[in-house]
């Protein structure tokens, strides 16, 4: 089994560590509807079986990303 299988979590074990970015289950669940294309396009976000997995590592990566757009945007 390659690492990236061995690292997908259920959304709820992604967002527990997280849950000062994510207060809610909702919050992470909107972030992922609103950026799906970026998490899948980064290899972060995967369906098995009918439901959502997240690579940690990946998914922090377009976190951090769609953070800095944002602070961008607000800068400009």
């Amino acid at each position: 089994m390659s690492d990236d299988l061995k690292a997908l979590v259920l959304p709820e074990e992604y967002r527990a560590p997280r849950a000062h970015l994510f207060p809610s289950p909702q919050s992470l669940t909107w972030f992922v509807r609103k950026h799906r294309a970026e998490l899948i396009d980064a290899g972060a976000l995967s369906t098995i079986a009918g439901k959502h997995r997240l690579h940690p590592e990946k998914t922090d990566a377009v976190l951090c990303e769609v953070g800095q757009q944002a602070a961008r945007k607000v800068a400009a």
